[in-house]
């Protein structure tokens, strides 16, 4: 078996008080999303594991997006928003996994949050 190796990169992340003008971010909520994100590896494995199985030469970053509405510790939508990886399963697993993640922390505003899921098998 390969070892599989997955990197996590935080692309963006926009505290978003459009109509909230006095809302404002919790300031331990990004770290609170990172260590949720990064408890996940794991079940992201998985998913990249089954794919792997199907096609040894699957490989790449996917982008993926989540969004926190104010009193939410676990994310309101999880999505995909740009990825070179065909496989439709392991892209349906990693929504999955990612519409899991509960954070410790409240936003307190909402938020769009932005990151690189990079997998490789050595």
């Amino acid at each position: 078996m390969k070892n599989i190796s997955i990197a996590v990169t935080s692309m963006l992340f926009a505290a978003i008080s459009l109509l909230t003008g006095c809302a404002k971010l919790n300031p331990k909520f990004e770290d609170s999303l990172n260590n949720a994100i990064m408890a996940k590896t794991g079940d992201f494995e998985n998913c990249y594991t089954a794919a792997l199985k199907k096609n040894p030469e699957t490989k790449g970053d996917m982008q993926l997006k989540l969004e926190f509405e104010p009193n939410a510790k676990k994310a309101k939508s999880a999505s995909i928003v740009a990825t070179k990886i065909k496989d439709a399963g392991m892209k349906k697993c990693v929504v999955a996994v990612a519409q899991t993640v509960e954070t410790v922390e409240l936003p307190g505003t909402w938020v769009d949050g932005k990151y690189t899921l990079e997998f490789t098998a050595k």
